[in-house]
């Protein structure tokens, strides 16, 4: 047997009002009739950043409250920062306030948020969207019926093989909570197979594991931010802005950068992209880590001239100190 039940929208509690205002989460949000002229979104990570682009590409005023000082704030500090500036130019933000109730008042959506320090705001639109992060299905599932145990948020426990504590039975997904993304779901799905039905007993991997936001700029990550590695850690930071290369000082109204963290031995740590293209761009480094590459390898790698994969390129000569022209 199989878990697969994945995961749903998390709606707070403790906001007042929550069982009786109407409101969209991402089940909804793009199965509307009507387009929204002013969106309310409640949250600040990634479903919150990619529908509140989507809304505000297809003629929606949006507005975005979120409880943390930057939008994506998951993400390494640095990329979070350029994405938080590029939304504010673009989209009505108040950060640092987390809702505290909502309220249908004729017709409109009312949003009161209250900040730390005792501060208060009224934010109003004609639709509110709650996304504020997703939770597994092992509570409606009813996982406990079968022993099955899960950890102190709900996800279910797996070893590395993907098995539950029941003899017989194992987990994928947003349900066991490796890593709740599309992608790590469909390499858990071959892992699966291996174990369950063929019974090869192979230990799950991921190699390379990175995600991206689709929001505008996009964002791409992969490995550790900088503010998770552990204190005594020894590694260096090289970044490389889409400007400083021929492709990205291109185009138009569109900019970001790469930063590359390299341990003491030259491995890859973490890599970072926010700009054009990250989604895509990121993959290079994936598969450089899932081969066992190390940074300079990434760096004295020949780039095709002028793409926009310079940019990550620049990122990994920046931190070897491998100049372009090799002096």
């Amino acid at each position: 047997m199989v878990l697969a039940g994945g995961s749903r929208p998390m709606i707070p509690d403790s906001i007042d009002g929550i069982d009786e205002t109407p409101y969209l989460t991402s089940d909804e949000a793009l199965r509307l009739d009507a387009l929204p002229d002013r969106l309310v979104v409640v949250g600040g990570g990634y479903i919150a950043v990619e529908l509140s682009h989507f809304f505000s590409q297809v003629g929606s005023d949006v507005v975005i409250v979120g409880r943390g000082d930057a939008l994506a704030a998951r993400e390494d500090a640095a990329i979070a920062e350029r994405l938080t500036e590029a939304y504010r130019e673009k989209h009505e933000l108040h950060l640092g306030f987390e809702a505290t109730a909502i309220a249908d008042e004729d017709g409109e959506r009312v949003v009161t948020a209250e900040s730390e320090a005792g501060e208060e705001i009224h934010v109003r639109g004609d639709r509110l969207l709650i996304a504020t992060g997703r939770k597994p299905n092992s509570d409606v599932w009813n996982v406990s019926a079968a022993d099955i145990e899960t950890d102190g948020q709900g996800f279910v426990e797996t070893d590395e093989y993907l098995r539950t504590s029941v003899d017989g039975v194992y987990a994928m997904g947003d349900i066991a909570g490796n890593y709740m993304f599309k992608h790590s779901g469909d390499k858990e799905a071959e892992y699966v197979v291996e174990n369950a039905v063929r019974g090869n007993e192979r230990p799950v991997e991921y190699p390379g594991m990175a995600h991206a936001i689709f929001g505008s700029p996009q964002v791409a990550s992969l490995g550790q931010n900088e503010g998770d590695l552990d204190e005594g850690i020894d590694y260096e930071v090289g970044t490389c802005a889409y400007d400083d290369t021929a492709l990205g000082s291109a185009l138009r109204n569109e900019s970001g950068f790469a930063k590359a963290i390299v341990g003491s031995e030259g491995e890859v740590l973490g890599c970072h992209i926010i700009g054009p293209e990250a989604s895509t761009m990121i993959h290079e480094v994936s598969t450089a880590v899932a081969a066992g590459a190390d940074a300079e390898l990434i760096a004295e790698t020949i780039h095709v001239h002028p793409a926009i994969s310079e940019v990550v390129q620049g990122a990994f000569r920046d931190v070897c100190n491998v100049a372009p022209s090799g002096l």
